[in-house]
């Protein structure tokens, strides 16, 4: 026996209605909604479990006109379809947010390469390129989903309004629009950057528009992050071996040479905090990339024990 009203019925069916539109970003009342009675969530997972009386549910709706199709995307056979990938997307915010609703559950699998090692993975219109030190989890039932617990990445994602890909870090939520980025995470940071199309963070919530052009930070301790300008031909660039900096601290540029040479490299703490600005060229192997970067930096860059270590001037 259920234990929510027809009014709460209605109200589930309304949600799945609005969440129908590409553009719905109102998450945040969304989840205001499902949170303020656990009725209320049981009452959403029931409607949207129920495709096959979707049909009878939504007698009398006025549909908007379809769009010609795009031959380069994929083509949505039905509003059943459509609505049913809204359903998938706005569930999974929901248990990203809250682990209150657990419908669907996910399946998740970890990929992950050690330092100095790049791997690529392939999924339906998805491309992960990760570098070095690098720790993703993927979902088996649903491809456009990801979890980034730490490293680097660069996506390369062929957009679907009806089933945006969701990548989770620890700090935020990103939703492509059409998308090639860069994302760095670990020890409470997080850098995106974006080379072509746009992508959103913390849809429902901060809202924030990152597109082509910007690059989005959020230092260790902060609630508030920052946009910058990135030039679209830098995101990524460590594939061809060269990183480029305009700013980041010497602890950033310490962790990317780890990630990409292999060995451990650290920064003393009186450097830490010191801006670089510069291209660092990884060719040659490690200790050709090391004595160069010496040179740039106009500091004493030394050997330790298997790793290296960055000092002050």
């Amino acid at each position: 026996m259920t234990d929510w009203t027809r009014e709460m019925e209605e109200e589930a069916i309304a949600w799945l209605i609005r969440q129908r539109d590409p553009s719905f970003d109102d998450w945040e009342t969304f989840e205001a909604w499902l949170a303020a009675d656990a009725a209320h969530a049981r009452a959403y997972a029931e409607t949207a479990a129920a495709d096959r009386g979707l049909d009878a549910l939504l007698t009398g709706v006025n549909w908007p006109a379809e769009a010609e199709p795009d031959l380069d995307e994929p083509i949505v056979p039905s509003r059943r379809r459509w609505l049913g990938g809204a359903m998938a997307a706005s569930v999974a915010l929901a248990v990203a947010a809250g682990s209150w609703l657990a419908w669907p559950s996910r399946d998740l699998y970890s990929v992950q390469t050690a330092a100095g090692e790049r791997r690529t993975v392939v999924l339906a219109g998805i491309k992960l390129e990760l570098n070095g030190e690098t720790r993703i989890q993927l979902d088996r039932k649903d491809q456009r989903f990801a979890r980034m617990e730490r490293g680097q990445a660069l996506f390369t994602v062929k957009h679907d309004p009806t089933r945006p890909f969701r990548l989770e870090t620890t700090d935020a939520t990103l939703v492509d629009a059409g998308t090639t980025f860069e994302v760095t995470t670990g020890g409470g940071a997080l850098d995106l950057a974006v080379s072509e199309g746009m992508v959103v963070v913390d849809p429902g919530k901060a809202g924030i528009d990152v597109p082509a052009g910007q690059r989005f930070t959020l230092a260790k301790g902060q609630r508030t992050g920052r946009l910058s300008a990135v030039k679209p031909a830098d995101v990524g660039a460590w594939r061809g071996g060269q990183l480029f900096y305009d700013g980041a601290p010497l602890s950033r540029v310490a962790a990317d040479l780890q990630r990409n040479l292999g060995v451990p490299v650290s920064v003393s703490d009186a450097a830490a905090a010191r801006p670089f600005r510069g291209v660092v060229r990884l060719d040659g192997g490690v200790e050709p990339t090391m004595a160069r970067l010496g040179i740039l930096l106009g500091a004493n860059v030394r050997r330790s024990g298997k790793g290296w270590v960055i000092a002050g001037p």
